[in-house]
């Protein structure tokens, strides 16, 4: 699973949680090695869940996000078979 989030006008129904803790058994029934929140810094909203949760932001961590154009202008130099293969991961 990539994303999981609530829908702006279902915030602050305490469906967060719930959501959270079902995502966290399917990650230990499929042997999940890494896991991982993400908020943009307005949504101070997601902020105070995480820290809710006991979380931690690890410092020095930068997000770069919207690769695909710089992944598909990097395959342009690759061998046929890795370019098919991110082409296929990052549809347009």
């Amino acid at each position: 699973m990539h994303n999981a989030y609530v829908l702006s006008e279902y915030l602050r129904r305490g469906l967060g949680t719930p959501l959270l803790r079902r995502v966290a058994a399917k990650a230990e029934e499929g042997g999940c090695g890494r896991s991982g929140g993400m908020a943009v810094d307005r949504n101070t909203d997601a902020h105070r869940f995480y820290e809710d949760l006991e979380t931690e932001l690890p410092p020095k961590w930068r997000v770069f996000s919207d690769i695909r154009e710089s992944l598909l202008n990097l395959a342009e130099d690759a061998e046929q078979p890795t370019k098919y293969i991110l082409q296929r991961q990052f549809p347009p």
